[in-house]
């Protein structure tokens, strides 16, 4: 008996690429430290905070949508090799 092995879907082979990482605004220390109150410096901080996290979450939603994407493939080539003949 002849066997041949064959190649799995090139589909299979393939992960989704890594979403590019968002350009995040810095964090002005220089005049947050100047802020006229503790107050006013915590509210400043708080919105480049909220500015950065909503950048951040679609870039780690991309990122573990990759993951996912990647880990189902090698799931399908790890299918397809448990039915090669052994």
């Amino acid at each position: 008996m002849h066997v041949k092995a064959t190649k799995p879907p090139a589909e299979l082979l393939a992960c989704a690429g890594e979403p590019v990482a968002p350009a995040l605004p810095p964090y002005e220390w220089d005049k947050i430290a100047a802020a006229p109150s503790v107050a006013v410096a915590v509210d400043m901080a708080k919105a480049i905070t909220g500015k950065r996290d909503g950048l951040m979450l679609p870039y780690v939603l991309d990122m573990r949508a990759a993951l996912g994407d990647c880990a189902a493939k090698v799931a399908g080539v790890r299918a397809w090799a448990d039915r090669l003949p052994e």
